[in-house]
């Protein structure tokens, strides 16, 4: 079993190199369109042979636009070599802290209610006046659907080495298509913009924020990461501006139906926090979770579930009941915005814990391991994340304590367990 696990590992891991390469060939767009221009041109020369009965000239050419594909194909991959030998992600914990002390005085600035935290090593901006909209259930945000993101022009040369990075630790990551937003969020929204994006964009430019990118025989600086957070003012960006590829976060706390809420540790492959404690479903919006979605919070519900049923095995037909009860944004991760909910499990403790033994990822230390918690009330709950002494909370756990501290938002939350 052990040795099936590693060979599915492996696999997954190739995969997602080939994806890295594919990524930076989807950026060349000139290259792709030599490509397709080349076989059309095979294609139609092979037709017109067989028609004039003149094979060998028509042959003779063909055979000549695909050795010059091929060349072209090799001189990319070549290319994607030195990028990504040349260039390396240079962590410098000052430069950091720079960014971030900015940061942090910008949001002192802002008019919108703003909440600076530093939280499980992260510093977010939180929006309590948003975090009581979205508990609202009358509140429909109707979702207009905008261009999809590129990369900017100054990131694109780097992007081989913002993704080997993360694939040289051992971590399994796929390029998956995500949902972007792009609309700040106020108390007073009614439409937000989404758009299509890819994961491996955000590692391209939400996880370099805080990074310096260099060459590997110079140590000066050829991309300073922090323009990707903030202006020339040092203020963060809107989400209207943002540069950054801002795939949307969720995550959902579970309760079970006999008084148990559910968390999970997090795979030691997984890329994002491995071995950490986190919510009981924790990922991103899948850009098909958008199909049928007309509201934002009707499209953040959906893919908490889905998130929930992925990383607990739950079955399909389980009865789950979810409210959104927070947002914030990153600012280690360029201003990502991140979605927080509660969620009712119409299931045992018991019967979650046989549901996820049967999970065939279980051994290939990808899947999230549950942890069961008796649930007495809030304050006594959230006291207890801290308290765990073999993994740590990530911030996207902690940040319930800081949501509950208003009046308004535990009294919903409390409610809504109580039903």
């Amino acid at each position: 079993m052990k040795n099936q696990n590693n060979k599915r590992h492996t696999y997954k891991h190739l995969l997602g190199k080939i994806q890295a390469f594919n990524k930076t060939i989807e950026i060349n767009s000139s290259f792709v369109g030599t490509i397709i221009l080349s076989l059309i041109s095979m294609a139609s020369l092979l037709a017109s042979a067989f028609e004039k009965k003149n094979i060998i000239v028509s042959l003779v050419v063909a055979i000549a636009s695909l050795i010059s594909t091929v060349f072209c194909l090799i001189y990319q991959v070549y290319q994607y070599h030195i990028k990504n030998t040349c260039f390396y992600l240079a962590d410098n914990k000052e430069y950091k802290k720079e960014i971030l002390d900015s940061a942090k005085a910008d949001s002192m600035k802002q008019k919108q209610k703003t909440v600076y935290v530093e939280l499980g090593g992260s510093a977010l901006l939180r929006f309590p006046d948003v975090d009581t909209m979205l508990s609202d259930p009358t509140r429909n945000i109707i979702i207009k659907k905008g261009k999809k993101y590129r990369l900017p022009l100054d990131v694109r040369p780097f992007v081989p080495a913002a993704i080997k990075k993360r694939l040289d630790g051992g971590s399994v990551v796929f390029n998956e298509k995500k949902v972007r937003l792009s609309t700040s969020l106020l108390q007073s929204t009614t439409e937000v913009k989404l758009s299509k994006t890819d994961y491996y964009s955000s590692l391209a430019t939400n996880e370099v924020c805080l990074d310096r990118i260099r060459t590997t025989n110079s140590v000066s600086t050829k991309f300073d990461g922090g323009i990707l957070l903030s202006d020339d003012n040092h203020s963060v960006f809107s989400l209207e501006q943002s540069p950054c590829s801002n795939h949307i976060g969720v995550s959902t706390l579970a309760f079970s139906n006999d008084g148990y809420c559910i968390l999970s540790v997090q795979g030691k492959k997984n890329l994002s926090q491995p071995n950490s404690l986190i919510a009981s479903g924790s990922g991103s919006i899948n850009y098909r979770d958008l199909k049928h979605c007309h509201c934002l919070n009707e499209l953040l519900r959906k893919s908490m579930e889905r998130e929930l049923r992925e990383e607990l095995n739950l079955p399909h037909n389980s009865c789950l009941k979810t409210i959104v009860v927070g947002y914030c944004r990153i600012l280690n991760r360029g201003g990502k915005p991140e979605f927080f909910g509660i969620t009712n499990v119409d299931m045992s403790k018991k019967e979650i814990e046989d549901s996820h033994k049967t999970n065939k990822e279980i051994d290939e230390e990808l899947m999230n391991r549950p942890i069961f918690f008796q649930f007495k009330d809030l304050e006594t709950l959230f006291s207890s994340f801290s308290n765990i002494q073999n993994e740590k909370p990530v911030a996207q756990l902690l940040i319930y304590r800081e949501i509950a501290q208003s009046e308004q938002s535990q009294q919903i939350i409390s409610a809504f367990l109580k039903r």
